[in-house]
């Protein structure tokens, strides 16, 4: 109706028909907006919202200030979008189709099994706009957590899909899926697996053993059957695999020369970090750092190596 788009998932963010954001400085109006947005075509009575942002007024106080955000907010759309604004005697709400909201692509796409739309969840929803109100911090929980386990569900259906596909594409998606929830241990074991296919053994151990802390740190728990016997069979194949014909390069430790022990850890990481960034050159072959390390402090001719 109005072409004005609302983004909830991360930060608020309100825009106009031409894409230019519209500001929104006070945080119960941003919160107000959300909520009728979010239930576009419904009439929302006035009280559910007075003891949802102003339970802690009186009735009175409440009202007014409900009726002076509601109307402060119709005021930033011009004036063909403002009759999707309906006010009436003890119920305000939105047209249905008065703003596009992120979130209503996202649910939409998730009822109708569409994996893309697990790309439109980009952050908790409403990240920051907590009022001190229980009543409506209760209900942004609840749909928070709601929303995100809708994600998961959804990133986990797509990494599953991608693992026999192009192995970057599935790693991007399994990172995707580990930022919303850093204790699946089921998307730790796809990207340990896609690391060792592409030959990145040192990341592929590597995200093992921070899989292990997370679950650790969060759960108070070790790494399952599954993920124990992966680490142990990409830990224990066989090192001396046939090189590839694309050009080679291993990255041997640095050497610490500035006589300062603390920098040891420096020069470690120095290498390892190295060694990751070459990795995503396609058109080379990259020796693991958990290799290359077997020659730290070691003399010996370098073509040898």
């Amino acid at each position: 109706m109005s072409g004005h788009t609302l983004s909830l998932f991360g930060v608020f963010d309100l825009r106009d028909d031409q894409g230019a954001p519209i500001a929104l400085r006070s945080k119960k109006g941003k919160c107000l907006l959300a909520y009728l947005a979010l239930h576009q075509g419904r009439q929302i009575q006035c009280d559910v919202l007075m003891e949802m942002l102003w339970g802690d007024r009186g009735d009175s106080q409440a009202r007014h200030s409900l009726s002076q955000e509601f109307y402060r907010l119709r005021g930033l759309f011009p004036e063909q979008a403002q009759v999707g604004f309906h006010p009436a005697d003890g119920v305000v709400g939105l047209a249905e189709g008065l703003l596009d909201v992120d979130v209503a692509r996202f649910e939409r796409g998730m009822n109708a099994h569409e994996p893309e739309a697990a790309a439109l969840y980009t952050g908790d929803l409403m990240t920051g706009l907590e009022t001190g109100q229980e009543s409506y911090d209760d209900w942004l929980r609840i749909e928070r957590e709601r929303l995100r386990d809708r994600a998961i569900v959804a990133w986990h259906k797509v990494v599953r899909a991608q693992m026999d596909g192009p192995a970057e594409k599935a790693i991007k998606s399994a990172s995707r899926l580990l930022a919303i929830d850093p204790t699946s241990e089921e998307a730790h074991r796809a990207l340990m697996q896609l690391y060792d296919k592409t030959g990145r053994r040192d990341l592929a151990l590597r995200q093992y053993e921070k899989c292990k802390e997370i679950l650790v740190r969060e759960l108070g728990i070790a790494p399952d059957r599954k993920t124990t016997e992966l680490h142990k069979r990409i830990g224990t194949a066989p090192t001396d695999r046939p090189l590839p014909s694309k050009p080679s390069i291993a990255v041997l430790p640095f050497n610490n020369m500035s006589g300062d022990a603390d920098q040891e850890n420096f020069a470690d990481a120095l290498t390892e970090d190295i060694t990751t960034e070459l990795s995503r050159y396609h058109d080379l072959f990259v020796i693991s750092s958990h290799s290359a390390f077997s020659f730290k402090g070691k003399a010996g001719d370098v073509r040898q190596v």
